[in-house]
Formats: structure tokens, sequence, C-alpha cells
């Protein structure tokens, strides 16, 4: 079943399965990074599922590209979906 998760404005899609948390607790990273770093160029997100956080971190104007990476294939989908 296909979910849909509104992170500032950008739609995120997903699966419950791959739901790691990232829409709750990810939702806390934007406060953190800018805290702690401030703006990135390029945000990472490793083992990043859907990309809660780092759409997050784009939404917040904390990074301008975001990159995911996910060892699960089946991420892809949903990252790639328009």
């Amino acid at each position: 079943m296909l979910l849909k998760f509104d992170v500032g404005g950008i739609e995120v899609f997903y699966s419950k399965e791959l739901d790691g948390g990232g829409t709750g607790f990810g939702m806390l990273y934007p406060s953190i990074i800018k805290n702690n770093i401030g703006y990135s160029e390029t945000c990472l997100e490793a083992f990043s599922g859907p990309g809660f956080i780092g759409f997050s971190l784009l939404a917040s104007g904390l990074c301008k590209n975001i990159i995911l990476d996910d060892i699960n294939k089946n991420v892809e989908k949903y990252i790639k979906k328009p």
C-alpha cells in the first residue's frame, strides 16, 4: 500500500515496512543540524529508507541537494515516484 508523508511541503512516498521511525524522530533532525552544523550544499542520508530525514533537511533549507543511500532496493521505486 502506497503511503504519503508531507515533509515541509515535500511529499515522501513509502510503504509501511519502510518506515523505521523517520516520520517521528526524523523530524527532529533539522533543529539538531541547524544548531550544531548549519547549512551544507549537499546532505547524505545513509540507511535512508524513503528519505524522511534527508527530505526534512532539504525542506528546512539546510541543504540544496540530498543523497539518499539504502541497501534495500525497494525504496528506489518510492524515491523516484514523480
